[in-house]
């Protein structure tokens, strides 16, 4: 069975774009996101680092 996150990576939707700039795919924003959360893969192996990282504070 596959994995659903692999699925979402080869999705295709149907239909047409926009007019204008093209819209960040799934994979961009992904990539945008760890940037600027400052994470990188050798991050995965330290889960307490990790954890840090993405903790949203409460205001």
């Amino acid at each position: 069975m596959t994995e659903p996150i692999r699925i979402v990576e080869t999705l295709t939707v149907d239909g047409r774009r926009s007019r204008g700039r093209p819209k960040m795919t799934w994979d961009e924003r992904i990539r945008q996101d760890l940037l600027d959360l400052h994470l990188f893969e050798d991050m995965v192996e330290d889960r307490t680092a990790w954890r840090r990282r993405i903790k949203v504070k409460d205001f």
